[in-house]
């Protein structure tokens, strides 16, 4: 099975755990794997369903999604934006090929 968690011995942080104990109490990494099955609009991070959502492994790839807000209350209510970062998600995981899963901060 793709990826690990911290209950399994084999779990190995990724790098970017090192920019501190506290990170993943502020940050989340989405399984690009569900996105596709999501319903539009997405919802937004802190809403995602907890089986979407994991601790990155050193075999992840983690991916930064960062774009402008047009409205206040959510990052893309018509969900224009979900089908791109699909499509990107999937070209970085093909070019990418991780030993783990490719993970999404958004």
């Amino acid at each position: 099975e793709k990826g690990s968690s911290p209950e399994t011995e084999a779990f190995l942080p990724h790098p970017v755990a090192a920019a501190g104990p506290d990170l993943f109490r502020c940050m989340s990494c989405i399984r690009t794997s569900i996105l596709p099955h999501l319903d539009l609009p997405w919802p937004r991070q802190q809403e995602f369903p907890l089986d979407g959502v994991c601790l990155p492994s050193a075999d992840d790839v983690v991916l930064a999604v960062s774009h402008a807000w047009k409205f206040q209350g959510h990052p893309d209510p018509s969900g224009v934006e979900a089908p791109v970062i699909c499509d990107l998600a999937r070209q970085a995981s093909a070019a990418l090929e991780p030993r783990g899963e490719t993970l999404l901060f958004y």
